[in-house]
């Protein structure tokens, strides 16, 4: 196996072994971020996150849930943008579109 396959195959393994753990979690924030993308069009994890902060969700338990949120074939890259989040340190966010 390549070093490749083998990294792909650890974050495949990793993220189902997530959705486990937090399941309950991603499935309610999986309702509001295809709420958020057939309202306006688009959704990143910064929109998410925005709800976490102002009490309308509960944190994950793990952060890494959030790398599962926006996880199935119906979800389109759009483009990146800079988080605005300080603890993301600048780094850039994938915006998606929910497409059936």
């Amino acid at each position: 196996m390549t070093p490749l396959a083998d990294g792909l195959a650890r974050k495949q393994r990793g993220m189902e072994t997530m959705e486990c753990v937090d399941g309950t979690w991603i499935r309610r924030m999986r309702v509001h971020a295809l709420a958020r993308s057939l309202a306006i069009g688009e959704v990143s994890t910064d929109d998410l996150r925005q709800l976490v902060e102002d009490g309308e969700m509960p944190p994950p338990k793990h952060p890494q849930a959030w790398g599962c949120v926006l996880r199935s074939r119906h979800w389109v890259y759009l483009h990146e943008q800079p988080s605005i989040w300080p603890s993301n340190h600048g780094r850039r966010v994938t915006v998606w579109r929910w497409i059936d």
